[in-house]
């Protein structure tokens, strides 16, 4: 919620809108149910107007139903909970149609470094969360970053996290010399990890913190065709190396440039 509070901020400034609407566009499928009821639940205390609840199938060939309601419903943001190929299906449909609406949220496609090629080129402006971006996290990040992609020849997604996981378990069991589960776990809880996504520091539910100095995730924006990071840049005081300017779609700057002519 905090990066569509920063990119709703954004648009009042930048574009002069006095509300800002969001249509939530989630996939059936049950690990995207919360997600969609947070959202439902929680836009509206922070100023947005939901315009309405789409859930596709994750495997449609076709979003024209809903791009159309969502057009007709004057969105400004779309936000996104897709993990399918319904994921690229929006990249490919959103330039087509040159929807005036911010694709931000979840869109696991979108994480991969072919998804240009797969919406064929249609994806300008779609943004989506990820554990890792070319900035300077920590001084982890990079090298992480550059060795995957040397290795693999493609970005590291979500699933990538693993090597995270591995290194901490690593440095647990070096640092503790010890299999005990309790002396490991009295180890996690007091213990801040510098890895390639932030710095980890479990809660008391031993969940990661998430904020500023701790591990905050980044999102980035497919901007001709490259995915550009762009949050958490100026979040509660966090700058990452790398980090470059959030672009609105044209078409919202155009209508935004149409209105001031009026």
């Amino acid at each position: 919620m905090c990066l569509l509070t920063s990119v709703a901020e954004q648009i009042r400034q930048d574009l002069g809108r006095d509300e800002v609407r969001v249509a939530i566009l989630g996939e059936r499928a049950v690990w995207a149910d919360p997600l969609v009821t947070a959202a439902q639940r929680n836009l509206p205390r922070l100023g947005m107007e939901i315009v309405g609840t789409w859930r596709p199938s994750a495997t449609t060939g076709d979003l024209t139903a809903e791009l159309t309601a969502i057009g007709r419903a004057e969105a400004d943001i779309i936000l996104t909970v897709l993990s399918g190929p319904v994921g690229i299906v929006l990249g490919q449909q959103l330039g087509e149609r040159n929807i005036a609406a911010v694709p931000i949220g979840i869109n696991v496609e979108a994480q991969q470094s072919g998804y240009w090629e797969a919406t064929d080129g249609q994806a300008n402006y779609l943004a989506t969360t990820v554990n890792y971006a070319r900035v300077a996290t920590t001084e982890l990040t990079l090298p992480f970053v550059e060795a995957f992609e040397e290795r693999f020849g493609e970005f590291p997604t979500y699933t990538a996290a693993t090597y995270d996981a591995i290194n901490v378990l690593r440095q647990s069991l070096e640092t503790t010399q010890s299999l005990d589960i309790d002396e490991l776990v009295a180890y996690l809880e007091e213990t801040t990890f510098t890895i390639a996504a932030g710095r980890l520091k479990f809660d008391e539910q031993h969940n990661p913190t998430w904020g500023p100095g701790l591990v905050t995730g980044a999102v980035v924006q497919w901007q001709d065709g490259e995915p550009v990071p762009f949050w958490p840049n100026g979040w509660r005081g966090v700058s990452y190396e790398g980090m470059q300017p959030f672009l609105f779609p044209s078409a919202m700057a155009e209508e935004q440039e149409a209105a001031n002519h009026r």
